[in-house]
């Protein structure tokens, strides 16, 4: 595990499980995370992406292509239903462009889960408004029902920026942010990313086996999630960035989260002042140093 079990590292990687390992965790108000669906490489989705990215700064916005990218070389078996379906668990709001075969059995799927179906909202071709279909009268009539955000929004998906007003306004229903106390962490998937970038904040350039080495000695368990696909969804959103080094693939965090507080809140708990106490040590371990400058120059 490269320097992870060295000597000097150690006595850091142990007092770190020490600090964060707690009965009740304590997050600082958290931005609301909102999951787009569309088309394989949809134009219309990144349109979307980028539109609430500058209107909604309040919002994480991500797709499940780019933590797809991420995770799918080092996972061959993995199911992208059932990733998909753990990333919109962790979401706050899922929006589905309804553009292809694809996502008209995404919609289906996601409309089956009652966890599911209140954070849905469907966008979807006007020239289908008031058709009969089934996905008319099966999907979209339950998800208008039950949805938090419904009733389904109807644009020329060709244009389909003209139905940003109306997504915003459906965002603003989302509650006000407030900070959280979580328990049970390993069955919280949103809060878990959180904690894994304070994590990764301070100890990186690290592996994805570290972090998860990590997450298990201060969860006591295995999360629901996988640590790989929190990483990978981490980068997507643009929490955290990766660079390869001697053929592994490391993180860190992006350099805004050194100027940000930490989102896991205790007390005496600085970022920075941790970070300079990994750092020390990891300048110290030849490695670790020539990885750690490797990632200087891939910023």
């Amino acid at each position: 595990m490269l320097w992870h079990n060295h000597p000097a590292y150690v006595r850091v990687r142990e007092n770190l499980v020490r600090g964060f390992r707690d009965r009740v965790f304590v997050f600082r108000k958290l931005k609301h995370v909102v999951f787009v669906c569309g088309g394989f490489e949809s134009t219309r989705r990144l349109d979307l992406v980028k539109y609430l990215g500058k209107w909604c700064p309040e919002a994480l916005v991500f797709q499940a292509d780019d933590v797809w990218t991420e995770i799918a070389a080092r996972n061959p078996g993995l199911n992208a239903l059932a990733l998909e379906e753990q990333l919109a668990s962790l979401a706050d709001m899922l929006l589905i462009i309804v553009e292809s075969p694809g996502t008209y059995a995404e919609l289906g799927a996601f409309s089956i889960s009652p966890q599911l179906r209140p954070k849905l909202l469907p966008i979807i071709d006007a020239s289908h408004r008031n058709k009969p279909s089934f996905i008319n009268s099966g999907p979209v009539k339950w998800v208008d029902l039950d949805s938090s955000f419904g009733p389904t929004i109807y644009v020329r998906l060709e244009s389909i920026l003209e139905a940003g007003k109306a997504i915003t306004d459906r965002l603003d229903l989302l509650p006000t942010p407030r900070p959280s106390m979580i328990k049970d962490l390993a069955a919280h998937p949103k809060h878990l990313l959180f904690l894994v970038h304070d994590l990764v904040a301070i100890v990186g350039p690290t592996t994805a086996d570290h972090v998860a080495f990590l997450v298990r000695a201060i969860l006591g368990r295995e999360p629901d999630m996988s640590v790989e696909s929190l990483l990978g969804l981490g980068k997507a959103i643009g929490l955290l960035r990766s660079f390869a080094a001697i053929d592994q693939i490391f993180y860190l965090a992006t350099s805004q989260s050194y100027d940000a507080e930490p989102f896991v809140t205790k007390r005496h708990f600085n970022l920075n002042r941790e970070r300079a106490k990994a750092l020390s040590v990891l300048e110290t371990i030849g490695p670790a140093l020539d990885v750690l400058r490797a990632g200087t120059d891939c910023a």
